[in-house]
């Protein structure tokens, strides 16, 4: 009965494993930020009217540039245009922009001299 009972557990464990492989060749093909977009998409229509170009990084002047959870209801955006980023908070009865008018620069000061030196 032992065997049979440790045979069960392997057989389960290989099973859940399969799972989180699996589970994470899917969010390497169709990537995380694609499930991000779709979630934001559902819960504030708003953020969804900018459409796949907001979340694409080659050759667009609009941009996510990065986006935290502060709980289940809101989100902190900073959205980039051009040269420019704005800090939004997005609720789902509400957007509010904390800060506005970030000027951003290619590279970092730290990143040019670090190239002078090469």
């Amino acid at each position: 009965m032992e065997m049979i009972a440790l045979f069960k557990s392997t057989a389960a464990l290989a099973f859940v494993l399969a799972l989180v492989g699996l589970t994470s060749l899917v969010l390497r093909r169709f990537g995380a930020e694609r499930i991000i977009r779709s979630e934001i998409q559902k819960t504030n229509p708003q953020v969804a009217m900018l459409g796949k170009a907001a979340f694409t990084k080659q050759g667009k002047r609009l941009g996510i540039t990065d986006m935290m959870a502060l709980d289940p209801r809101r989100r902190l955006v900073l959205i980039r245009r051009d040269d420019v980023e704005h800090l939004v908070l997005i609720a789902p009865d509400h957007e509010l922009v904390i800060e506005g008018g970030i000027r951003t620069q290619d590279k970092k000061p730290q990143d040019k001299k670090r190239e002078k030196k090469r």
